[in-house]
């Protein structure tokens, strides 16, 4: 087991440049299982999810490399659709498979997805959708039966707009001859992501981006070089770190604003002194900032439950109080205990978070509860009087790819060490 331990009170002053998303390169991966082509993936650090599903994907016999920045992957000799059961508990994205490798082999047998405990997190949207286009599931003995019957194109109407069925309903539809439709679709920017990486592996996709996605699937697909959107939750992320301390100037390299309007307007707001160009965002903090009187989190282009965590830090030491409205899972606060302990003034009553800033976080000992809790207490041991440690940063791992690197670029005293 590791740790990481941060001696507070640097200014953190530099440059963060973003790599592939990761929540768009595990759905990419995935939709790799539909064709027998080459296919290179540019701009990625595997990320420790990123590299359970490669090794997934080796299991079922594809060949994968890594090679610098970039993953080169081949399907073509892929001889199975039974998912081994510790890939599947281990890590949410498993369900990515279940549309794109039922199309390929004709049958996908998996356990349920694991990922982090941060709520109940339910894939009936997903059956329902891919029963829809025929696939037939079944549940037997904790594992997902995906049979592929008689396939059909169609329209799926999502119920809630869930950004991972609609992009394994889309990846299905991608290898049936047809058009279908998906209506109430997830607007996210890795949906849109999903599908420019479809189309430009031969597909037709159109309207991805939007609550109405339209899939021409069918179609034959060809060998690609492709470089998904950068990470907008690692920007936001240092965004909220250079927000937090008065001084603090740092410039995220590779970014898109566009995919950062909910995050930065609230930054704006709170007098933050934010510099966007065509492909960075800068934000310098001169002072202690007032807190914004209310965030609440909703699918996009609404405020991201993945940044909660670490705008929650933020609002912990900002002048006045804030509360934070969790729309999406109900276990994200699990984080706030171990934020407490490191002096954090926050009141949890069922969705809502009262946060009453105070004027210093105070270093301890804490252990990261899911992925971007764990970052957040990673930004909070940064702001931290004294000395932290974060324990259990497998988590944190899951979805940064040496977070203690890029911290020490920016001039933070970090780093990471074996527990015996």
């Amino acid at each position: 087991m590791e740790k990481l331990v941060i001696k507070g009170g640097s200014i953190p002053k530099g440059a963060v440049k973003l790599y592939a998303a990761k929540n768009s390169v595990l759905p990419i991966l995935a939709c790799c299982t539909l064709t027998s082509c080459d296919i290179e993936i540019a701009n990625c650090k595997p990320t420790n999810d990123i590299l359970d599903m490669l090794a997934l994907l080796q299991s079922l016999g594809s060949k994968v490399q890594l090679d610098g920045d970039s993953i080169f992957i081949n399907c073509q000799n892929l001889n199975t659709g039974i998912v081994p059961r510790q890939y599947a508990k281990k890590m949410r994205a498993s369900v990515f498979l279940l549309g794109p490798l039922s199309v390929r082999t004709g049958l996908t047998k998996m356990g349920f997805p694991g990922g982090c405990n941060i709520g109940r997190r339910p894939i009936d949207i997903h059956i329902n959708g891919l029963n829809k286009l025929g696939f037939d599931i079944e549940i037997k003995d904790g594992e997902l039966i995906c049979t592929k019957k008689f396939l059909s194109c169609g329209q799926v109407h999502l119920p809630f707009a869930s950004v991972g069925a609609t992009e394994n309903i889309m990846m299905a539809a991608s290898g049936i001859k047809g058009i279908t439709t998906i209506k109430n679709a997830a607007q996210e920017p890795e949906v849109e992501d999903l599908a420019k990486f479809i189309n430009a592996l031969g597909g037709d996709i159109e309207g991805a981006g939007t609550h109405t996605i339209v899939i021409n699937g069918g179609k034959s697909f060809n060998s690609i070089r492709y470089t998904p959107i950068a990470d907008r939750i690692v920007a936001g992320t240092y965004l909220a770190l250079a927000a937090s301390i008065p001084g603090s100037d740092i410039c995220i390299e590779k970014s898109n604003a566009l995919h950062l309007q909910a995050p930065l307007k609230i930054l704006q707001d709170k007098g933050c002194n934010i510099t966007i160009s065509k492909d960075a965002v800068r934000l310098k903090s001169n002072a202690r900032q007032t807190a914004r009187k209310r965030i609440v989190t909703r699918p996009y282009p609404g405020f991201p439950t993945d940044l909660q965590a670490q705008f929650m830090v933020m609002e912990s030491v900002a002048k006045g109080q804030t509360t934070i409205v969790e729309n999406l899972f109900e276990n994200r606060f699990n984080y706030c205990k171990e934020l407490k302990n490191l002096g954090a003034n926050i009141k949890v009553v069922g969705n809502s978070a009262k946060v009453i800033g105070v004027p210093e976080l105070v270093g301890n000992c804490v252990n990261a509860t899911d992925l971007r809790g764990g970052a957040a207490l990673v930004l909070a041991g940064v702001i931290a009087k004294g000395q932290t440690t974060v324990s259990d940063i497998y988590h944190i791992d899951r979805g940064y790819y040496n977070i203690e690197s890029e911290l020490s670029n920016l001039g933070v005293s970090i780093k990471r060490l074996t527990q015996i």
